[in-house]
């Protein structure tokens, strides 16, 4: 949305001034056509950040309802099976089993 406005007011930086300051130049019927114009164009970003801004409410509300349903799904013991996607079930735990790697360091004393 950004870079409308910016686009938006770097037009009307550089034409605003030149219709208020050269009335020889440009007709007021020019003038006011242009006004009109920047007007509607002002009016139709602004409308379009306010429906981007609706449709980001709505999209996050639709997040919020989709994970409240699958919260309340895995809370009914309706969560997924991982052998049924395909994954292998995790291994129980066996007690206080640690694997681990290790190499064994001589000291090295000089004599």
């Amino acid at each position: 949305m950004a870079w409308l406005w910016n686009s938006w007011e770097e037009y009307v930086d550089v034409v605003h001034p030149v219709a208020l300051d050269s009335p020889q130049r440009v007709r007021l019927s020019q003038r006011e056509s242009w006004f009109e114009a920047e007007h509607s164009l002002y009016k139709a970003i602004h409308d379009l950040e306010e429906k981007s801004q609706a449709l980001a409410m709505a999209s996050q509300k639709l997040g919020e309802k989709i994970y409240a349903d699958a919260q309340a799904k895995n809370a009914q013991g309706a969560a997924p099976q991982p052998e049924a996607a395909g994954h292998a079930a995790p291994e129980k735990e066996e007690g206080n089993v640690v694997d681990a790697e290790y190499t064994e360091v001589k000291d090295k004393k000089s004599a």
